[in-house]
């Protein structure tokens, strides 16, 4: 999944709780969850063919990274301003995997390795791969349904 819906529901869990330790932990955990859920950017690196792999992953990162500030910024300002350490600490415990991530992509260590292959599991679980083009209604319907009770303030639970 693209980092905007991994800090979006790092995000949502990290107002059930008041600590921010806590909603990184659970955002973390959150990440692995979802992304065991098809979602069809395997293989999004490979819009290009002039950079290495490790540059497109970088220049994706970065831009996913921007709109995620943005759309947090725009409509999620007051909740974010409400419990600011709380609410970047589940964003960033959404996005730290994937972070861990690119790490190992760009350093070899043998847990960085461990961790990548642990990481490639949880996409592989279901064993099934989508085309971009659902994944991306995946991906913009979890952002939807992680978003929306934090807009309006109607929680599922």
């Amino acid at each position: 999944m693209f980092l905007t819906v991994h800090a979006a529901a790092g995000l949502s869990v990290a107002t059930f709780t008041g600590n921010p330790f806590i909603a990184f932990v659970l955002g973390f955990f959150s990440h692995f969850l979802i992304d065991m859920i098809p979602h069809g950017d395997e293989k999004i690196d490979a819009f290009t063919n002039r950079w290495t792999r490790k540059h497109r992953i970088a220049a994706l990162a970065v831009i996913d990274i921007v709109i995620a500030a943005v759309l947090f910024f725009l409509f999620l300002k007051p909740l974010i301003l409400a419990n600011p350490a709380v609410s970047l600490m589940g964003a960033l415990g959404g996005m730290m995997p994937d972070f861990i991530q690119g790490l190992a992509m760009f350093k070899k260590h043998k847990l960085l390795t461990l961790y990548e292959r642990w990481h490639r599991w949880a996409h592989t679980l279901l064993k099934q791969e989508i085309p971009f083009r659902y994944g991306i209604i995946v991906q913009l319907s979890f952002l939807t349904l992680l978003l929306y009770p934090l807009v309006t303030e109607k929680f599922i639970f």
